[in-house]
């Protein structure tokens, strides 16, 4: 390991190896050519030194600490740590646990990429709304960063070693509710129309925009990976869609009510792309193969009402819900049977150090 066989060079040497190791082309916190410089803090100023290590499950921005906080251990026995990039430094964060980089945004309207768990962060993108969104891809080599009813967003390529943003007109879908984009960087955004309808529309690198369909009531969308197909919940009509090779408009029903989807809330893929998992608004969270080798298998969260489906590490592991007082509730997908199961209510002593 790269840290064993320098541990007779400095503490900072090692800091910007790692940083190199992730933005070759960047160096170690310094901020790309023709870019603003940046003015963003170290990610010790909440966690001190103390940076924890460990088997990760994910992360989870904490809007009250307002910080990142890492998920220690495997579904069915994880916990919080303690916050890192906190500090009131940022207001947002979405971190991708298997490439090990974060995306973060501030009030002053700038957006950094940082290594995990400790890596300086490189200013990516300046004079952003302080309400910006952040949505990654499912490989997590591209992102959207967004304001809902904007007409403009960033799209950031190239993630997470060359990292290069670009303006993106969203004009042409109207005032935009929700977004997703693709491992290449097309996006699929969602805007609301009368009678409670909600339009998708497909958004080109170049701005060009090709209406998909029009639902009946919004039960969320997400790229497969590698690919331009999406999937797309009807809520109101409890059916979930394949919009396959976007921009084209070819849309096939992949699921509906046959195989448990009841007024979907949120849908997702596997890492792998071979599973759906869709989250009811009753707190039924579905299993569904795209392959159908397998039979549709489902898990009930009682505790959960309108389910997120927030990714954390693995192929098919979600967050179920921001972070509140209480015990958070987690989707194991990768069991052979699916499960809900909890990581216990953060504690008051991973303010300052990792919960033991």
């Amino acid at each position: 390991m790269l840290r064993k066989k320098l541990r007779v060079v400095s503490p900072r040497l090692v800091d910007c190896l790692s940083a190199v190791s992730l933005f070759t082309m960047l160096g170690c916190g310094t901020a790309p050519m023709n870019s603003p410089s940046p003015t963003l803090p170290s990610p010790t100023t909440t966690a001190g030194s103390n940076v924890a290590t460990g088997a990760i499950l994910g992360y989870v921005w904490d809007q009250t600490a307002t910080g990142l906080r890492p998920i220690f251990g495997v579904p069915g026995a994880a916990q919080f740590g303690s916050p890192i990039y906190g500090g009131a430094a940022y207001n947002n964060a979405v971190a991708c646990a298997d490439k090990k980089f974060a995306l973060l945004t501030n009030s002053g309207g700038q957006a950094a990429v940082a290594p995990l768990p400790s890596g300086m962060p490189v200013q990516v993108a300046d004079h952003l709304s302080a309400k910006e969104q952040i949505a990654i891809s499912p490989t997590c080599s591209a992102a959207l960063l967004y304001a809902p009813g904007s007409s403009n967003a960033t799209l950031v390529l190239g993630l997470p070693a060359i990292p290069k943003a670009q303006s993106l007109d969203l004009s042409q879908a109207g005032a935009i509710t929700s977004a997703v984009v693709s491992d290449t960087g097309l996006v699929l955004a969602a805007s609301g129309q009368t009678a409670g309808a909600t339009s998708v529309t497909a958004i080109s690198t170049d701005g060009s925009a090709t209406q998909i369909t029009t639902v009946a009531s919004f039960g969320g969308m997400s790229f497969l990976p590698s690919t331009q197909n999406a999937l797309i919940a009807d809520g109101g009509r409890s059916t979930i869609w394949m919009a396959s090779n976007l921009p084209a408009n070819s849309l096939n029903r992949v699921a509906s009510t046959a195989d448990g989807v009841t007024q979907p809330v949120a849908v997702a893929s596997s890492s792998d792309g071979r599973w759906i998992v869709v989250a009811n608004q009753s707190g039924t969270i579905l299993r569904l193969d795209l392959t159908r080798q397998s039979a549709p298998a489902q898990a009930v969260c009682k505790s959960c009402t309108a389910p997120k489906l927030i990714p954390l590490g693995g192929n098919s592991t979600f967050l179920l819900s921001d972070l509140t007082s209480g015990p958070i509730w987690t989707f194991d997908g990768d069991s052979p049977s699916p499960r809900i199961v909890f990581i216990p209510a953060i504690k008051a002593s991973t303010t300052a150090g990792v919960a033991r």
